[in-house]
């Protein structure tokens, strides 16, 4: 494996790291405010605040769609209806209401928040885990088990002596190799599970 390959797997697992980020905190957070200011619409004021959670919402899915092209080569279009200008006042807020509301692109959106939770969490963990877990079984194992008593690697056994060293460095070779290899691969992934989501559906809008 030639360092250029090392290197953009190190990139990938680093981007990875900041997909799981964003996953938990920010993509939930606006998921959980988008249905309460939905919900708060039989209250009356679902109508201000729906706009404005989807100014953020919009705006994460404009930074998904922008890393998915950078990092993966992965094109998403934006699929969101064009506003009609209106004058300002509550009939311009009532309007811009009714569009985002009537708008496939807003609930897409909305689905895109709650699957990203899991998804963008374990695809994003993913590359990071594997090149951590291949670093141990490389060079944590051979030195810690001399004095931790059957110290725990490898899928099935425990480390006791040379025999297990030797499985436990091979699995930890195959594990990094893996991370530092299909990182890459994992972040396109989890692209085109974006582009599926929050990408253009070819359908009339």
């Amino acid at each position: 494996m030639n360092l250029s390959r090392i290197r953009v797997g190190l990139l990938s697992a680093s981007r990875g790291l900041l997909l799981a980020l964003l996953a938990p905190t920010v993509a939930l957070a606006l998921f959980i405010l988008s249905v309460l200011s939905v919900a708060f619409t039989l209250l009356g004021v679902g109508m201000l605040l729906v706009p404005m959670v989807n100014v953020g919402v919009r705006g994460l899915t404009d930074l998904q769609r922008r890393l998915a092209q950078e990092w993966s080569g992965v094109r998403i279009e934006r699929p969101y209806r064009q506003s009609v200008p209106a004058p300002p006042g509550t009939w311009n807020r009532w309007q811009l209401y009714r569009e985002q509301i009537s708008d496939p692109a807003t609930w897409r959106d909305l689905l895109w928040l709650l699957v990203e939770v899991p998804v963008g969490l374990v695809l994003g963990l993913l590359p990071a885990c594997l090149i951590v877990y291949g670093v141990e079984g490389i060079v944590a194992v051979p030195l810690v088990h001399q004095w931790v008593s059957g110290y725990g690697y490898g899928t099935f056994w425990p480390v006791h002596g040379f025999a297990d060293v030797v499985l436990a460095q091979a699995e930890g070779i195959a594990a990094l190799g893996l991370g530092l290899v299909g990182g890459p691969a994992i972040l396109v992934g989890h692209a085109q599970v974006a582009r599926s989501l929050i990408g253009p559906t070819g359908g009339p809008r």
